[in-house]
């Protein structure tokens, strides 16, 4: 694991040649006298507080003038005596200054550092400090917006609230075997039952609230599909305004799966264009359809495509979706929506093309707006599996007390269900876990 006795120094900021500003931060026992010496100052800065100071080598070489913030231990991220650097960017300002640094004293930070600083010196416990890294790593709004909570404690809270009786119930039950008949009023099997299973309620519902971080599709997938030549390649180029899919008049023309990136309203999508839906012979057409078929399973948004009767068509297919958008296309005429049931396209005069655009993005709002007020919380696996095991040894004790009403065999189980909640939050002894959660971070954090 690291070595907490030493000044480490990282770079905070994306590297970049081209970058503005680079800042560099430093943390440990002794970083005020690096302060010091780079700054050529003979007193220690006055924390939380920020200076402009030109900078020097051990040759009194000047390197840059920086902006230098100052932060005293424990009112700090790592909880240390920190130092940091804006210096202005450009690779040999960055080089110089990071040099410097080394030689009066600071050694190169190793991946999630300062977090893991942080953590052993009490300023966030696991749960905050894999949400960091999950708050870096975010994918699109909502994941960032569960770690952001995650960080401020919202679910080490509601994990600490709900485990919070299962201490009560342990000293219960010890107490009850110190003493004898006559000494104390034993707690009834029937409450003891109660109250645990209460603990493995709170906690079960805390899993079903949770949004699993690594589980997921991190973008929300919008499928068009239709028959042969309906013009859904002509409308997915539309939409990602370029000529992805290969478009022809020819029935028949895309037979794979094609798919890009777009976001809307900052919100990542996949958009999939798909083989046309018809009868044929021909073998790859036919693989090409089952690919097809499979999208419109797996899609959030099917946009059904076709140039007489989107709607008709669609229950001809007999495909059924909760997020069906219907396009009329084909309609180069057309100078005005025909029907509120579906939307009249032509990719041709780029009729209709805003319309559709628009009822994407409320449909993707919606559909994100729903994933937010279904999930409350964002969990890495390590948390899962952690929590999950919990309610399995509070399943165990519940389990063995229906079965013996032996208070030393229960206690076994609350006892490995303390244990293991407590190595969500705060697993000190467990150095695999540490390496793994912050060897996961970037260099700097």
């Amino acid at each position: 694991m690291y070595n907490t006795k030493e000044n480490i120094v990282a770079l905070a900021t994306a590297p970049s040649s081209d970058a503005a500003l680079n800042v560099i931060r430093c943390s440990g026992k002794t970083v005020f006298s690096v302060y010091k010496k780079i700054t050529r100052n003979t007193h220690n800065p006055k924390p939380n507080s920020a200076f402009v100071h030109k900078l020097y080598d051990n040759k009194k070489n000047i390197l840059d003038q920086a902006v230098v913030l100052a932060f005293k231990g424990p009112k700090s991220f790592s909880g240390e005596d920190m130092i940091e650097f804006s210096i202005h960017g450009g690779k040999t300002v960055l080089n110089d200054v990071f040099s410097a640094l080394v030689a009066y004293g600071c050694r190169v930070a190793e991946p999630g550092e300062f977090t893991y600083r942080a953590f052993i010196n009490g300023k966030v416990d696991l749960i905050q400090a894999e949400s960091i890294n999950s708050l870096i790593k975010s994918k699109n709004k909502n994941e960032a917006s569960l770690a952001l909570n995650n960080i401020t404690g919202k679910l080490s809270n509601i994990i600490k609230k709900s485990i919070a009786p299962l201490m009560s119930v342990i000293t219960s039950m010890e107490h009850e075997l110190d003493f004898n008949d006559a000494e104390i009023d034993f707690t009834s099997k029937k409450e003891y039952i109660s109250q645990i299973n209460k603990i493995s309620v709170s906690v079960e519902n805390i899993l079903k609230q949770s949004f699993l971080l690594s589980s997921h599709s991190e973008d929300i997938r919008i499928c068009f599909a239709g028959k042969t030549n309906a013009g859904k390649s002509s409308l997915f180029n539309a939409l990602l305004a370029n000529k992805r899919a290969i478009i022809s008049n020819t029935a028949g023309t895309t037979r794979d799966v094609v798919s890009e990136g777009l976001k809307i309203m900052d919100y990542p999508v996949q958009l999939i264009d798909t083989a046309g839906l018809r009868l044929t012979t021909n073998k790859i057409e036919i693989e090409g359809i089952k690919k097809t078929n499979r999208e419109i399973i797996k899609s959030d948004v099917l946009i059904f495509v076709d140039e007489k009767n989107p709607i008709k068509e669609y229950r001809l297919q007999k495909i059924k979706h909760k997020n069906a958008l219907f396009v009329l296309n084909k309609q180069d005429l057309s100078t005005k929506q025909k029907s509120p049931k579906y939307i009249t396209t032509s990719c041709s005069t780029g009729f209709g093309i805003n319309n559709l655009k628009k009822s994407l993005e409320s449909l993707v709002k919606k559909l994100n707006n729903e994933e937010v007020s279904k999930n409350r919380y964002l969990l890495n696996i390590r948390q899962k599996e952690e929590l999950s095991s919990f309610i399995k040894e509070l399943n165990s004790a519940q389990k063995a007390f229906n079965e013996s009403e032996d208070l030393v065999v229960v206690l076994t189980f609350l006892y490995n269900a303390r244990n293991i909640v407590t190595s969500v939050l705060n697993p000190l002894d467990k150095n695999d876990i540490l390496n793994d959660v912050f060897g996961d971070f970037c260099v700097g954090k």
